[in-house]
């Protein structure tokens, strides 16, 4: 069942995040049990995720089950390696890590695989707001209070010199 990775960057070390190590450890208890209550028709495969006598699930298969069972909306497989990708991006993940995690050798598959969400619109329209028109008082409150740092603002000189037409090279 197990196969090559189709490419050397699928033969990778992958740091885990705290809670997956906590779930991984979790399953492997219950592995144990079943295990021991399946006796000699245990196959011991190697795997984490495992039916009852050990033999590996088929994500194929048991994909959506597992889904409906951890609460998750019906989707493709390979959703997952799209949403790992987007909430990389999401979290502001540098793109030479993504595509290390993720195993990708060009960056195309960054544009392939990931999604540029309502949030990261949201949250660069709220960039150019304080770049173009600083940060906005915060309601209830009159006057900026002593020893408070003034944010930022881009000045009309400044916006000038950005807006200026860029002439080609002759």
């Amino acid at each position: 069942m197990r196969e090559a990775p189709k490419s050397k960057a699928g033969e990778r070390t992958v740091a885990i995040p705290g809670p997956v190590l906590d779930a991984f450890r979790e399953r492997k208890a219950e592995q144990d049990a079943d295990r021991k209550r399946a006796g000699e028709l245990w196959q011991d495969t190697g795997y984490i995720f495992t039916d009852e006598l050990g033999r590996p699930i088929d994500p194929r298969k048991d994909w959506q089950d597992l889904l409906v069972e951890a609460g998750v909306a019906p989707a493709r497989v390979h959703a997952a390696r799209h949403s790992a990708a987007t909430f990389l991006l999401v979290q502001g993940v540098d793109k030479r890590v993504v595509m290390e995690i993720m195993g990708w050798s060009q960056e195309s598959m960054l544009k392939r695989y990931q999604d540029v969400v309502d949030s990261l619109k949201r949250d660069a329209a709220k960039q150019m707001e304080k770049l173009l028109w600083g940060k906005p008082p915060k309601k209830g409150k009159k006057g900026g209070g002593k020893g408070k740092k003034k944010a930022k603002q881009l000045d009309a000189t400044s916006f000038q010199l950005i807006m200026q037409p860029v002439a080609w090279p002759t």
